[in-house]
């Protein structure tokens, strides 16, 4: 079974004292982006970066709970607007990074799935991520332009869930990011161009960040050349 290392800190506690963490950066990411966040710690050096990697839609829940997260990068700007509209973000998210919905399959291909039709035979096991989350409502997007009815034998509210579903085996086929592709040793297939979707990650520090100084920090150097750089290595249009 090919697996890939997610590590995942659940780190919703702040010091008892309630001491501002100066020197760490707590960041709540989209589990796509994760990878990015992850990578980051070789080459941001200002701060030491703790992440709870979550889907966009359960890290906007912890920040309307007031977990105490510093910066949030959702994969979307649909799941943000709720933040906003609460005062949660302490800026206008800003634009960070772009990624593609692919159709992924596992390298031998066994069904030979070409296409979005595929995705609907009755012989092929696909699995998606739920509509609440971006990834999920790329994906009903891309299957409504395309007029393509898939029933999923899962939804997951993640977007790393379908690809470890696919790599596992358990389906055979899910819609992902193209970034995950190769996280996942995943075969990709590309999307024609009249249903195709570019998606939109928006980085924002909080308003009750524990840390204000590091997040603005952190969304600064994701913007800066040496950040886009990275991104750009992992795949992502910076």
């Amino acid at each position: 079974m090919k697996r890939a290392t997610v590590v995942v800190a659940l780190l919703l506690l702040v010091s008892a004292c309630g001491r501002p963490r100066s020197s760490e950066v707590f960041v709540g990411s989209a589990s796509s982006f994760a990878r990015a966040v992850h990578s980051a710690r070789d080459l941001y050096l200002q701060h030491k970066l703790k992440v709870l990697v979550a889907g966009s839609h359960t890290l906007a829940t912890h920040v309307l709970d007031d977990a105490p997260i510093d910066v949030i990068v959702t994969a979307d700007h649909r799941t943000i607007e709720p933040l906003i509209a609460a005062g949660k973000t302490a800026a206008d998210p800003v634009l960070i990074a772009r990624n593609q919905v692919v159709i992924a399959v596992a390298d031998e291909n066994p069904l030979e799935i070409r296409s979005l039709a595929d995705l609907a035979r009755s012989d092929v096991k696909v699995v998606l991520a739920d509509p609440e989350v971006p990834l999920g409502a790329y994906s009903a997007e891309v299957l409504g332009s395309a007029g393509v009815d898939v029933r999923p034998v899962s939804l997951t509210d993640n977007a790393t869930a379908v690809a470890a579903i696919v790599s596992s085996g358990e389906a055979d086929v899910g819609l992902v990011y193209q970034t995950d592709l190769t996280v996942w040793e995943l075969t990709g297939i590309s999307l024609p161009l009249e249903v195709g979707i570019q998606t939109e990650y928006y980085a924002a520090p909080l308003t009750e960040a524990p840390n204000p100084g590091g997040a603005r920090q952190f969304v600064d150097f994701l913007l800066s050349d040496e950040g886009r750089s990275l991104l750009r290595e992992l795949g992502f249009s910076a």
